[in-house]
């Protein structure tokens, strides 16, 4: 096998070695937000990269930007920059924040929706990488005590705008469409259960080294697809 034959390979196997990859999110993305010890999914995606993405998540943050305590994740595209491609990852503290989810109508200026920033950060992030692409992340399920997708009767707990978690990825998805950007949608279809497979994570909420291993190979595999 000559080198032009091995590079085709590699490229087949690894359509983005060496290529710039950023991860936006919250403390699912940060990793050491939750156990300073467990590397994050971002770092072990590198294996199945070629390349190491750039984390620039932060624990706590919210889609939406509000006026608690709580980092919005819109300030970590400011120097996000000639990527070939970015990735979205959050909404569970907009649950548990209680941030208005709003529509796909809303303006991309309108950050204190979920939906006006998201589509803040696309658009913003477009005209910085104009060569991009995106990969939405809907957030994951939950048997945190402070942020349980079930209340005692089975039902899908409410916060106090009346939404649940579940309305959260259908606007993550609402707002792919929107776009025509792929969203994997890891509530639904990711593998990543703590009511399953409590041994995925560390509280019922945030990875263990098993449960960010798990995110990394699903998440890596949608990016090297897209």
């Amino acid at each position: 096998m000559d080198e032009k034959e091995l590079v085709t390979i590699e490229k087949a196997v690894f359509p983005y070695m060496n290529e710039p990859i950023t991860c936006i999110g919250d403390s699912f993305t940060h990793g050491a937000a939750a156990r300073p010890d467990i590397s994050s999914y971002v770092s072990r995606m590198t294996k199945y990269l070629g390349t190491t993405p750039r984390n620039t998540g932060v624990g706590g943050a919210t889609i939406a930007k509000g006026d608690d305590e709580r980092g919005f994740i819109g300030d970590q595209i400011k120097d996000v920059e000639g990527q070939k491609v970015i990735t979205i990852f959050g909404g569970t503290n907009d649950f548990a924040g209680n941030r208005p989810i709003g529509s796909v109508k809303d303006p991309a200026d309108k950050v204190t929706t979920f939906c006006g920033a998201l589509k803040y950060m696309i658009t913003n992030l477009a005209k910085q990488n104009p060569s991009t692409k995106f990969l939405l992340i809907t957030p994951a399920k939950s048997n945190h005590a402070d942020w349980r997708l079930y209340d005692d009767g089975g039902n899908l707990r409410k916060n106090d705008l009346g939404n649940t978690f579940s309305d959260y990825v259908e606007a993550v998805k609402d707002v792919g469409k929107y776009f025509a950007i792929p969203v994997l949608d890891i509530f639904n279809e990711g593998n990543y259960n703590p009511y399953l497979f409590p041994n995925l994570s560390l509280e019922g909420l945030h990875p263990n080294a098993e449960g960010h291993e798990r995110l990394a190979k699903t998440i890596a595999y949608k990016i090297n697809s897209l």
